[in-house]
């Protein structure tokens, strides 16, 4: 009997291992994806920065 509990927290204890490691995939899969949007905001912010310009030469010209 205790056997068999034994054997079912070891199938537990791996099933939750199993658990671990797809969520460590899971965030380093994410992780990938961050600079991603790192980059995505800084070419925003380069828009921005043209937007500006635009301002500015539009305001120049008036």
């Amino acid at each position: 009997m205790s056997y068999d509990i034994a054997t079912k927290t070891v199938d537990n204890y791996s099933m939750s291992y199993d658990n671990e490691q797809s969520s460590y995939n899971n965030y380093s899969s994410s992780y990938e994806d961050e600079p991603k949007t790192v980059e995505d905001d800084a070419s925003s912010y380069e828009d921005a920065l043209k937007s500006v310009e635009d301002d500015t030469s539009s305001y120049e010209d008036a």
